[in-house]
């Protein structure tokens, strides 16, 4: 969980299941922004990072103006992505 010291929330990634057309499962990522009493504030958009079926999130870094997301790619493959911090939230609409 991040804590966005400069909106007064806190940040955190989550996820939900669905399957596909071929009834293969995937899942979906979102950030949740909440309140300082940890109250929902607001929810993203759905996003992947790949474009495989499972992805799952194992790290959630604020770096200066950037965004650091660790993933695992079908449960064997570690990626590190580096996002600056406000185009990241414009893209899943949480700006």
């Amino acid at each position: 969980m991040i804590k966005d010291n400069f909106h007064g929330c806190y940040r955190t990634i989550t996820h939900d299941l669905y399957f596909d057309e071929r009834k293969r499962k995937g899942y979906n990522n979102y950030i949740v922004e909440y309140n300082a009493d940890l109250s929902i504030r607001r929810v993203s958009s759905p996003f992947k990072l790949t474009d495989q079926n499972i992805e799952f999130i194992t790290t959630f870094i604020e770096d200066g103006d950037d965004i650091l997301i660790g993933d695992t790619v079908m449960d064997e493959t570690p990626l590190l992505f580096r996002f600056n911090n406000d185009e990241f939230m414009e893209l899943v609409n949480m700006r």
